[in-house]
């Protein structure tokens, strides 16, 4: 009779360590706090149209970035290197300027075309217009026909900066978007490339038939579809994996506990 007591209050006492210390395991928190790279995969990586399209201003050219797909373009590039971008965006006033029908007689190359040339492969800051040299090169590419002329006329980092393209003279208006690895700039006009708009009178003449039914059927860039774009890539994944893992490792190591507490109770009863 004082063996099975025995073997009942040992039991007894293992069971009620596994119930303290069971639950005090499971909520212990993650030994190491989320790195850098795990606080900036939650946040996502920077979006070109988002934050033109929270300008409100810029509907056209977000239309103009999308149809010519240059939008996952960019975003892709900002991700992949480490010279960041430098945008020049003409506000909706600045296509308004344009003689109508102009984009309508454009083809899809031109069209590209002339996306890339408001875009340059290097961050440049402010005061870095300074010292830049030209003619600046664009993703449009080089050559005669797509010279892009920057100058800063100095006063310090917030000084004029002309910009020049042999149809096209206009002025940096605003900063719209900045950090280290992308400056967005207001323009009040649509920087028009030789290469396709030196022709005299390009934009007065009128189009080819073929030409406008491509123009009617992708239409003018005037008008925004998109709605916000980009949307939220804060899904807060990274932080919900972590926790789930933490779960995992304390569930483990409750269950090899409690089987380590019966295989000594176990072994003190066959003792005893």
């Amino acid at each position: 009779m004082v063996s099975i007591t025995k073997q009942h209050f040992l039991l007894l006492s293992l069971f009620t360590i596994v119930l303290i210390s069971g639950p005090t395991l499971a909520q212990q928190p993650p030994a190491e706090a989320p790195g850098p790279a795990a606080a900036a995969a939650k946040l996502g990586p920077i979006n070109v149209v988002k934050i033109l399209t929270k300008a409100k201003t810029f509907k056209s050219f977000v239309r103009l970035l999308k149809t010519t797909q240059l939008d996952s373009n960019l975003n892709n590039q900002l991700g992949d290197s480490n010279n960041g971008i430098t945008i020049f965006a003409p506000n909706d006033a600045a296509f308004a300027k344009l003689k109508p029908g102009t984009l309508g007689q454009l083809t899809r190359q031109e069209k590209l075309q002339l996306a890339q040339f408001h875009i340059v492969p290097v961050f440049i800051s402010r005061s870095g217009f300074d010292s830049v040299g030209n003619p600046v090169q664009t993703h449009a590419g080089s050559g005669d026909l797509l010279q892009l002329n920057v100058t800063s006329t100095g006063g310090g980092p917030g000084g004029p900066v002309s910009l020049e393209t042999g149809v096209t003279n206009t002025t940096l208006s605003d900063t719209v978007y900045m950090d280290t690895h992308l400056a967005i700039y207001q323009v009040d006009k649509v920087l028009q490339p030789m290469s396709i708009f030196g022709a005299p009178d390009r934009a007065q003449s009128p189009a080819p038939a073929a030409a406008k039914g491509k123009g009617s059927k992708s239409g003018d860039v005037g008008d925004d579809e998109s709605g916000d774009d980009g949307g939220d890539d804060d899904d807060g994944v990274g932080g919900k994996r972590s926790n789930g893992a933490v779960v995992v490792h304390s569930s483990t190591v409750v269950v090899a506990v409690f089987a380590g507490v019966i295989s000594v109770a176990l072994t003190c009863c066959i003792l005893i």
